[in-house]
């Protein structure tokens, strides 16, 4: 018998009696919430698949998952907090006959329906004999009541399974979503960390923390499909949040060929119980042994194995690493240079002094290494972020008259950083942006090089915002920590700390576990003069 036909014959009674008969052929509790649900319709278009992270895992994949997940697993309660079209628990209904109660919850109804349909006829065709106690909810898996949950599961085997939204918590805010968690600093972070993007999370980080904090007291298996990095941020976590799991494995997929999306992601496994600050990692496909990541005496690696070989270099580096400016108004700031005239990215002609204009590099320059015949160069209205810009009226008068003509683009900037400070303000700057010899690098790509630059033409070089550096009084100082980088220990150290599929591949913090004095010590004595400390010191 088809669905339709099923509510067709049962239609006439209450609505109650319409939900008790559907609960005793297929055990789903409240099947319709309301009667004008018995005339549903599976064809409902995606209101906003971006807002809610919406990446529906094909049935071949859950499968797959279900597979590999399933020897020595007898799950009796299953929970998913974000079940979507409901594969995941129709592969869980095909392997498990020990489960006896399944918690879904999915923020979007359609999908909710269509699930209940699913798992009704697959009853009536004789698919399914053993009834499981079903609860699908409607509603944000933010608004759930998940200790109650973790109380009944106390003392039984439990299965929290799924793919939580790929999406963070500042993306949501971008497109005025109400799909978030109620505001919480979950990282401890200071206001200012916070303000530059340390703050951000991702929505799946904040659902399995609240998934381990509610089920990590019972028998739980942990099987999530996350980005990489939220899997690596949990890692980081455990210490420092004294998250109760172990036995932690990443099991890497092909998402281009799963979801379509272009981010590196993985099949996250861990169980209850306190356990070792590490997590393996495999191929989702082949099962073959990747390497391992984690904490390693109170450091954390991106490969165990490759650390424990250039450890020693891991300390404090003697001289501070700063990123590049950040301004946020490439239309006005960033120029070329033709002849004598400057050009912005508005193609506009820009007659201003040269006092504040800059030769500028980028990621790419970086990379290259190719600065031949350079063209790139920026505005640099400020030497500290608490100058006045105004001064320029008196100082630069072209450069001011050509700023004011741009306002508009400096108002448009949205990040709170530029907030309360001057029109023109950039952030990123200090003394140290104007040191005459600066050693750069890209946080960007894989291979990681150190460039030395020198002024060109009587100017610093000032990098951007997705560059480290640091600077140097004396050209010979520059090239002396240049040899030390440039040493194939620390190219060694530095891959064995750092992930190629984030972000930013390197990053401030990573610069900083550089000592470069335990470096030097293999070859010679390397000592920085008083002034060069004292000047490199937060």
């Amino acid at each position: 018998m088809k669905v339709e036909q099923f509510i067709q014959a049962i239609s006439q009674n209450s609505l109650s009696e319409v939900n008790r008969q559907i609960a005793e052929v297929c055990g789903i509790a409240d099947f319709f919430s309301e009667r004008s649900e018995l005339d549903f319709c599976d064809c409902f278009p995606r209101e906003n698949k971006y807002e809610y992270g919406d990446w529906q895992t094909n049935c071949d994949l859950t499968n797959s998952i279900v597979h590999q997940i399933r020897t020595g697993l007898s799950p009796q309660v299953v929970i998913e907090p974000t079940c979507g079209k409901g594969n995941f628990i129709l592969s869980v209904l095909d392997a498990f006959d020990t489960v006896t109660d399944i918690y879904a919850v999915e923020i979007y109804k359609p999908y909710l329906q269509q699930l209940k349909h699913e798992i009704l006829q697959r009853y009536l065709d004789g698919r399914y004999v053993h009834k499981v106690n079903i609860h699908l909810v409607h509603g944000n898996v933010f608004d759930i009541n998940w200790s109650k949950i973790g109380a009944y599961c106390r003392n039984k085997n439990v299965l929290v399974i799924g793919n939580p939204p790929w999406i963070t918590n500042s993306s949501l805010c971008r497109v005025e979503s109400d799909n978030l968690p109620k505001k919480v600093n979950i990282k401890q972070l200071s206001g200012i960390a916070a303000m530059t993007g340390k703050g951000n999370f991702d929505i799946a980080e904040y659902i399995c923390l609240q998934m381990i904090e509610n089920f990590a007291q019972c028998n739980t298996t942990f099987a999530l499909l996350l980005k990489n990095s939220v899997i690596r941020q949990l890692c980081y976590s455990m210490p420092k949040m004294h998250l109760p799991i172990s036995a932690l494995s990443q099991h890497q997929i092909d998402a281009k060929k799963e979801f379509g999306a272009s981010v590196e992601a993985s099949l996250f496994t861990f169980q209850s119980g306190e356990g070792e600050a590490c997590c393996d990692v495999y191929d989702f496909y082949t099962h073959q042994f990747r390497y391992q990541y984690g904490w390693v005496n109170g450091k954390f690696v991106s490969d165990t194995q490759a650390y424990k070989k250039t450890e020693y270099i891991d300390g404090l580096s003697p001289i501070v690493w700063r990123s590049g400016i950040k301004h946020d108004c490439q239309s006005v700031l960033e120029l070329t240079k033709e002849g004598d005239t400057y050009y912005n990215k508005l193609g506009e002609r820009v007659t201003i002094e040269d006092t504040f204009v800059y030769p500028y590099v980028k990621s790419s320059d970086i990379q290259s290494r190719n600065l031949t015949g350079h063209n790139r160069f920026v505005i640099v209205p400020q030497r500290n972020i608490n100058d006045n810009t105004e001064t320029l009226l008196r100082t630069a008068p072209l450069t001011y008259d050509y700023l004011l003509s741009h306002k508009d683009y400096f108002e448009q900037r949205k990040s709170s950083i530029y907030k309360n400070r001057s029109t023109f303000s950039i952030f990123g700057i200090g003394g140290y942006t104007f040191k005459p010899y600066k050693i750069i690098i890209s946080s960007l790509y894989k291979s990681k090089k150190f460039v030395l630059f020198s002024p060109i033409n009587g100017k610093c070089v000032i990098p951007d915002d997705t560059c480290y550096m640091v600077g140097f009084d004396r050209y010979e100082d520059s090239l002396n920590a240049l040899e030390i980088l440039e040493n194939p220990q620390v190219s060694e150290f530095m891959r064995s700390i750092s992930f190629d599929d984030s972000k930013r591949v390197v990053t401030k913090d990573l610069l900083m576990r550089i000592n470069l004095h335990r470096v030097n010590a293999v070859k010679h004595a390397f000592t920085l003069n008083q002034q060069q400390t004292l000047l490199f010191e937060e």
